[in-house]
């Protein structure tokens, strides 16, 4: 027999995954502290919103919360266009908020994909996002003349 603790925790993942983003957002389950085992299966469902939710989400909750998986929506940009728009739109509005970690992640993205590196637009939008984590220049240096090795 399951323990009770199983069987609540089956309901919420099945809660989470079946409920509209709208209500989840209306009830704040992004932002709330949870339980571990809950805030993981909350998690989980963050990581998989797509684009436009993303950015429902953050715009509603603009906060850390989100800097993950925008980083992975970054990533894996597919095409110059696109990873242009995950930058302004989903990079730039938290890159103040950023970790040191988050911003040695948004440099190697840049570096590893050649839709993000060779987009036209990225160089003024990398500038933004370079003066908006100037803070974190020290930690980050070596990731940033490594990036500049990169593009010359």
């Amino acid at each position: 027999m399951a323990s009770i603790a199983a069987v609540l925790a089956s309901r919420v993942k099945a809660a989470v995954e079946g409920a509209e983003l709208r209500s989840l957002l209306d009830h704040g389950l992004f932002t709330r502290r949870l339980p571990a085992d809950i805030a993981n299966i909350v998690n989980e469902r963050r990581e998989r919103l797509n684009v436009g939710n993303l950015l429902d989400v953050a715009s509603l909750n603009p906060g850390l919360s989100f800097t993950q998986a925008a980083i992975k929506v970054f990533s894996e940009s597919k095409n110059f266009r696109i990873a242009e728009d995950n930058m302004d739109r989903l990079i730039l509005p938290i890159a103040r908020e950023m970790s040191v970690a988050d911003v040695k992640s948004v440099i190697a993205s840049f570096i590893s994909n050649n839709q993000i590196h060779f987009a036209s637009g990225m160089p003024d939008l990398m500038l933004k996002f370079f003066n908006l984590t100037l803070g974190r220049f020290t930690e980050c240096s070596t990731e940033w003349w490594g990036l500049r090795e990169a593009v010359q």
